[in-house]
């Protein structure tokens, strides 16, 4: 199944990007994962009925220092299934880029 086009996740900080995550895309089934220091969070996945390739960026998802973007990042990567808490905080907290995959 393809993907479509990048859905720009409309985050303006962190905090609400997790917000918008928990609100618009908990339910999706997600495969992978990339994160980019200056480029923020990309999911890649299906709808919940497994119909539509998902793409969703959040810009203000990322990774490489210990902060507000990267406590994102890994909130949101643990809520969509990709590890524990302490594994994806010590890859999103040291490394400039991070992939992960199911």
């Amino acid at each position: 199944m393809p993907t479509e086009n990048v859905i720009e996740a409309g985050d303006r900080d962190s905090f609400e990007a997790v917000t918008i995550f928990r609100e618009q895309y908990a339910d999706m089934k997600w495969f992978t994962a990339d994160v980019k220091r200056f480029d923020g969070l990309t999911l890649n996945g299906v709808t919940a009925d497994g119909k539509k390739a998902v793409r969703v960026h959040f810009t203000n998802c990322v990774c490489g220092y210990a902060g507000n973007g990267p406590i994102a990042t890994m909130q949101i990567l643990v809520a969509a299934g990709f590890g524990e808490e302490d594994q994806i905080w010590s890859d999103v907290s040291s490394v400039r880029n991070c992939a992960y995959a199911k």
